[in-house]
């Protein structure tokens, strides 16, 4: 069975939902597998990465300047869950990831597109982190499983439209879809359901807020996208 890294940060219960944590506050205490990370409630660490298409320029530099294909607003993947799994069975998200202990948000993300969708560096133009601390993500499920866990956000803006990548995505997924950043917005809020429940949703909205404040990004350098993200990434209501 996974491990994943579990941690200490004082107060946690208390922070509202989606509060950013500063990441010198949180401690390191080891690891547990995943299945008892959850039924005994340790807060852990977790990654949701926002994959989106049509990228034709790489970046290098931060002065680069990107250039889309087609769509010029980019399209967002999202993947369906297989209904053989415990947690939100059936439902929509984004490509998401456990922690291992020690783990850097960076690596993490790195290694779930590696894991669960079969690409590398040279797939991807751009690869930003949304949130320069991770957020509070708690939910306690009816069996009495408790999800309490600190969720960075993380950006890969691929090199190519995604249908031409050759993808293999886990068994984990049943469908996948590319979907605009504002059809995705409509589809959220006129869909709810099929998002699991409202705590997914309303990380899946400030994600997708903060994408639609940045985009297009055709024509915008790193640099520029970057500092775009950073002017929105408040996540404190």
């Amino acid at each position: 069975m996974e491990s994943i890294g579990v941690f200490a940060l004082d107060g946690f219960n208390t922070l509202p939902f989606l509060t950013e944590v500063r990441p010198d506050s949180i401690r390191d205490n080891g690891s547990f597998p995943i299945h008892s990370a959850h039924v005994n409630g340790a807060l852990h660490a977790g990654i949701w990465i926002h994959v989106v298409d049509r990228c034709v320029a790489i970046f290098g530099q931060s002065s680069a300047v990107l250039l889309m294909s087609g769509h010029s607003e980019g399209r967002l993947l999202f993947l369906k869950r297989t209904m053989n799994l415990r947690t939100c069975p059936g439902t929509w998200g984004f490509l998401g990831e456990h922690a291992h202990a020690r783990e850097q948000p960076s690596t993490m993300a790195w290694r779930g597109l590696r894991e669960e969708m079969g690409l590398g560096v040279h797939d991807v133009a751009l690869s930003l982190n949304m949130t320069p601390g991770p957020v509070k993500y708690f939910r306690k499920y009816e069996d009495g499983r408790v999800d309490k866990q600190l969720t960075w956000l993380w950006l890969f803006v691929l090199s190519a439209p995604g249908p031409s990548l050759q993808i293999r995505f886990d068994e984990e997924v049943a469908a996948h879809a590319w979907v605009n950043v504002s059809g995705a917005r409509d589809w959220v809020s006129q869909a709810p359901t099929d998002f699991c429940h409202e705590t997914i949703v309303r990380l899946v909205t400030k994600g997708l807020d903060i994408l639609r404040a940045c985009m297009p990004f055709s024509g915008r350098t790193a640099a520029k996208i970057d500092a775009c993200l950073t002017s929105h990434r408040n996540f404190r209501w």
